[in-house]
């Protein structure tokens, strides 16, 4: 494929439809946001794309000064497109692709993820909450919760937020307590037994301190039907509560502190794609079922995930200076009770064994300074702890040969970064900005493992890696309106250790990108651009995949792939063609592949250890389209606007393998979610909604996994689905 053929048209394309997006308010600049486009509060029309003030950098600026790749989306636009948790992004951002293995999410942006199971393995995507990483698989899918605004920061983000973004970094940034009493209660019932309450009551508690209490639960029944044991699969039962405390001692300094609890259980089902290398079939001629969302299984997946935590964030400000300090606390557990990793009702392969608990303890302590002016000169100074200490116990079954594994351990983490950056502006519009950030992590991992009650293996080993990484940034003003940017950063990934079984530590992931890109707002405001072409040179590559032991076991394993390019171009379009309309599309047209990969495909050993380059990296569609359509009618009933959305989404194949493999591989042709809601013109009354989610009734997975002794096995994504909601705000 021709990349600036291909850019070329996509930039026609975009400047053909005249797009619009909903996005964040400025209101909240404690945190990164950004999307080329916003719509306007329901009480103040415009006629423009409105602009919005962004943290992307760790300071306030107008999202078309930041050259970068960002979007983002307001607790408005979440609303009227029905997205409900991280996994839903995707069809709404261009280059973002989101999987779900065991209940849990894997985030992949540009064709960098990781395919997080094991302890030992990190995210290649940070994901942030209030300024707090989310260290471990359940913070990556929790459903959003009386949340302002969430973004998507594309490319590696190794000075600005250090560790483990060398895909990019999601952050997630909660309501902030309000100076009036307000509140909001809301129900949603649906398809398959959802229902869903959620609610939030915020207010004053004096004259400079605000208190903000919030929950949700949400429950369905499962879209998946085991008809051996007569149970469902992939339900949700999940609960969030949150309360939240602002202080303001002075117009100089702001403490917040946050409390938190999440708790979900679910039942994700495995259904096998094809019998040929599933020992099920092959052995024991296991039940054919030809409907995707029917299995028979003899074992009751479940997973179950807990997070408790505290977090405290004091901002201050010293004349032309501000101070941050975000100190947090949390302590997870997750447990795989079971998963029918062969999917049939064979007893053949089992994870899980009846219980495989995780928990961990997180401390985090992360410091920013900077400037605070309008001066030619900007400065940013940053420092970072994190410790975290993770208990593990994995039991894998396989009853069809008598073998049981378990591995037990604990990995101790401890991660330290401090780096900066300046920028400098010349009076002709030329900005200059230099940074790097030195990183250093070490791991110590203390495990054994034994087969049938036997020790077989034991380990205790430790490692310490390090890393400085660089940005550099020319940004240059042709006009108000019309910037031009050029970057070159490197990110930092630390190693880690196959805690599932036992071997040599995996060395950290390390990626060069160079990026160019403008943005644009035309039209008088109604139309912004923005368009970006990037290269990321990946050393180190750190892969997942399932093999088997010598007993006959799965396990993960992860390993370096020696060498991988991720390059492609990405073009974003935001307009208002009238008051009452808003349109939006995005573009990103994407070659990952690898460039040097030696590895055996344990569904095809055969040929041995084979150069996979020239292959797709794992979830790296060649393109992804993504667009929507909005319209208010204002007032239509009584002093409610009505609004009608539609969202669509388009994505190439993907592979969910190194190697190629056709049967581990989708593609989506088209995925669509229509909503039609009525709200009131002012902030109270009620309001609600209707909507229909994946409205052509496709059939795709979350997930497609490989492996030698289950063959091709994946989770089945929702079909069509209906719901209802009701709120009310005071």
């Amino acid at each position: 494929m021709n990349l600036m053929r291909s850019f070329s048209a996509s930039a026609v394309l975009c400047g053909v439809m005249l797009t619009g997006t909903p996005a964040a308010s400025a209101e909240d600049q404690s945190a990164v946001a950004g999307q080329t486009g916003s719509e306007p509060d329901s009480d103040s029309p415009s006629a423009g794309v409105d602009e919005i003030v962004v943290t992307a950098e760790r300071r306030s600026q107008n999202l078309q000064d930041v050259p970068m790749s960002i979007q983002a989306f307001s607790a408005e636009s979440l609303a009227k497109s029905g997205t409900g948790s991280n996994m839903d992004l995707q069809t709404q951002t261009p280059g973002l692709v989101m999987t779900e293995n065991s209940g849990f999410g894997q985030i992949y942006i540009r064709g960098i993820g990781s395919d997080v199971i094991g302890a030992g393995v990190d995210n290649a995507v940070a994901v942030y909450i209030d300024g707090v990483y989310q260290s471990r698989p359940a913070g990556s899918t929790l459903a959003f919760s009386d949340v302002e605004r969430v973004e998507v920061l594309k490319g590696p983000q190794g000075t600005l937020y250090g560790r483990n973004a060398t895909g990019g970094a999601i952050n997630i940034i909660s309501k902030r307590p309000s100076e009036t009493f307000e509140g909001d209660i809301q129900a949603e019932t649906g398809s398959y037994r959802k229902g869903l309450l959620r609610g939030t009551v915020s207010g004053p508690l004096g004259a400079s301190v605000a208190a903000r209490v919030s929950f949700l639960v949400n429950k369905s029944d499962g879209y998946t039907r085991n008809i051996l044991l007569n149970t469902r699969g992939n339900d949700r039962n999940e609960r969030a509560f949150r309360a939240a405390l602002e202080i303001n001692p002075s117009d100089a300094l702001q403490i917040t502190l946050n409390a938190r609890h999440y708790d979900s259980d679910t039942s994700p089902m495995l259904k096998s794609l094809n019998t040929l290398f599933n020992v099920a079939y092959t052995a024991f001629n296991a039940t054919q079922i030809s409907d995707p969302f029917t299995v028979q299984q003899n074992v009751q997946s479940g997973v179950a995930a807990k997070q408790t935590g505290a977090d405290a964030t004091v901002k201050y400000e010293i004349g032309k200076v501000f101070l941050s300090s975000v100190t947090a606390v949390r302590k997870e557990k997750l447990n795989i009770k079971n998963t029918d990793t062969d999917a049939t009702e064979i007893d053949a392969l089992n994870v899980g064994g009846g219980n495989s608990p995780e928990r961990s303890n997180f401390f985090s302590q992360d410091f920013t300074a900077g400037s605070n002016s309008d001066g030619p000169i900007e400065w940013t100074a940053l420092a970072s702890y994190m410790h975290q200490t993770t208990d593990y116990n994995f039991a894998i079954a396989v009853p069809v040969a008598r073998v049981r594994t378990l591995a037990v351990g604990t990995l101790t983490t401890d991660a330290f970064g401090v780096g900066g950056q300046a920028s400098y502006t010349l009076a002709s519009g030329l900005s200059l900005t230099a940074g790097v950030r030195y990183s250093k992590e070490s791991k110590e991992n203390i495990e054994t493992n034994a087969v049938n009650g036997t020790v077989t293996k034991a380990q205790n080993a430790k490692e310490t890696w390090s890393a400085w990484t660089p940005r550099f940034v020319a940004k240059y003003s042709v006009t108000d309106n019309t910037m031009l940017y050029a970057s070159y950063s490197k990110g930092f990934k630390s190693g880690g250790y196959n805690t599932l079984s036992i071997g040599e530590a995996w060395q950290p992931e390390r990626v060069t990108n160079s990026e160019v890109g403008f943005k644009s707002t035309l039209l008088d405001g109604r139309l912004h651009l923005s368009a970006d072409a990037f290269i990321s040179k990946y050393d180190n590559l750190q892969l997942q995949f399932t093999n088997r032991t010598p007993a006959g076991a799965l396990v993960a394993v992860t390993t370096n792939a020696a060498k991988a390019t991720s390059k492609g171009i990405e073009a974003n379009a935001d307009a208002r063609p009238t008051e009452n309309l808003l349109l939006t599309v995005g573009v990103q047209l994407l070659r990952g592949r690898f460039d040097n990969y030696v590895s055996t495909n344990p569904l095809n050993p055969a040929p041995g250890a084979v150069d996979q380059k020239g292959n797709p990296l794992l979830r790296a569609p060649n393109l992804t389209l993504n667009f929507a359509m909005q319209y208010t009618w204002p007032a239509a009933i009584g002093a409610n606007d009505v609004t009608f959305r539609f969202d669509g989404y388009h994505r190439s194949r993907i592979y969910y393998t190194a190697f190629a493999d056709p049967i581990a591989s989708e593609k989506l042709n088209f995925v669509g979610n229509v909503q039609l809601s009525f709200a009131p013109s002012g902030d109270q009354g009620l309001y609600g909604a209707v909507f229909v989610r994946n409205i052509t009734d496709k059939v795709y997975h979350t997930d497609i996994l490989a492996s030698s002794s289950a063959g091709y096995v994946g989770y089945v994504a929702p079909p069509r689905t209906f719901g209802v909601q009701l709120g009310y705000r005071f």
